[in-house]
């Protein structure tokens, strides 16, 4: 835990795969659906084969009735990766309209708090965005899980090289002796 060098290797190859997959957001959301679909096939069918253990006939119904529909959906998203990445980005835009949404109703709420103009910009801007996305949706759809998944490697990568960072300063590495 306190070797701040495989922080730092470990931020830096966050980063790099960061700009990696911004700067090929299109095969990266199809990467990620693809695996998606992959592991939603696994956990369904997983779940199927456990809903034959269940002793009562309720809880292997419902069992049942989310593995297939995991497995089905594992399964579209690994026969047509382009159609499942839609079916996602759609997803995401619903959610950052939601949350934008709820912003702007929680800073309605907190008005008059230090907490109201942040609150409010966020909304605001989760919001425009979400709009963006739809009003360009040809081209920022298929791009749209690649480019968050870029982002959330980027900003991984800096934060596992401030972890390293601070390490290395905590504990006096790179430091000569005298």
């Amino acid at each position: 835990m306190l070797n701040w060098k495989k922080w730092m290797l470990a931020g830096g190859l966050a980063l790099l795969f960061g700009v990696l997959v911004i700067y090929d957001a299109v095969t990266a959301s199809l990467a990620i659906t693809t695996l998606a679909g992959v592991l939603l096939l696994i956990a369904g069918l997983s779940q199927i084969f456990a809903a034959f253990d269940e002793p009562r006939g309720r809880e292997r119904g419902l069992s049942l009735v989310l593995g297939i529909l995991a497995s089905v959906l594992g399964l579209a998203f690994v026969a047509d990766p382009e159609s499942g990445v839609i079916s996602l980005a759609l997803v995401v835009v619903v959610l950052f309209a939601i949350g934008g949404a709820a912003r702007l109703a929680w800073a309605w709420i907190l008005r008059g708090t230090p907490v109201f103009w942040p609150m409010l910009a966020s909304g605001a801007l989760e919001l425009l965005l979400a709009g963006y996305v739809v009003a360009n949706f040809d081209v920022a759809g298929p791009r749209l899980i690649g480019i968050l998944f870029g982002v959330e490697l980027l900003v991984t990568g800096l934060v596992l090289i401030a972890l390293a960072n601070f390490i290395r300063s905590a504990t006096g590495a790179g430091r000569p002796e005298i």
